[in-house]
C-alpha cells in the first residue's frame, strides 16, 4: 500500500491559512522571535506534519528553499533539530488555537 498522496494544489489554499500564520507570527514576535512570511509559512505547516518536501510544493519553492529556511527558523527558535522544531511549532499551533487547529 502506497503512502497517502497529497494533491497539492488543494494544500495550497487549505493548509496555508494567512490569518492563523499572521497569529502564530504574533504570537512568536510576543516572544521577541521575528520570521519572514515564508518562515511562518514553513513553521506553520510543520506544525500540521508535512514534511519538507511537501512544503516545498506547497510554497512553490524549491526544497533546498525550504531547508535554507528550516535552519533560520531553527536558529531563530533556539533549538538544534528539526524534530524539536516541528515540536515547538506544535505546541505553539495548539496553545494559539486549540482544537480548532
Amino acid at each position: 500500500m502506497k503512502g497517502l498522496e497529497i494533491n497539492t494544489n488543494s494544500l495550497n489554499c487549505f493548509l496555508v491559512n494567512d490569518k492563523k500564520v499572521q497569529l502564530v507570527n504574533k504570537h512568536l514576535e510576543s516572544s521577541g522571535i521575528t520570521l519572514t512570511k515564508r518562515e511562518a509559512e514553513c513553521f506553520y505547516l510543520l506544525a500540521q506534519g508535512i514534511t519538507s518536501k511537501k512544503i516545498a510544493k506547497v510554497l512553490d519553492l524549491s526544497p533546498r528553499t525550504v531547508e535554507e529556511y528550516i535552519i533560520k527558523i531553527k536558529n531563530k527558535i533556539g533549538v538544534s533539530y528539526k524534530w524539536e522544531l516541528s515540536m515547538k511549532a506544535m505546541h505553539l499551533i495548539l496553545e494559539t488555537y486549540g482544537q480548532d487547529f
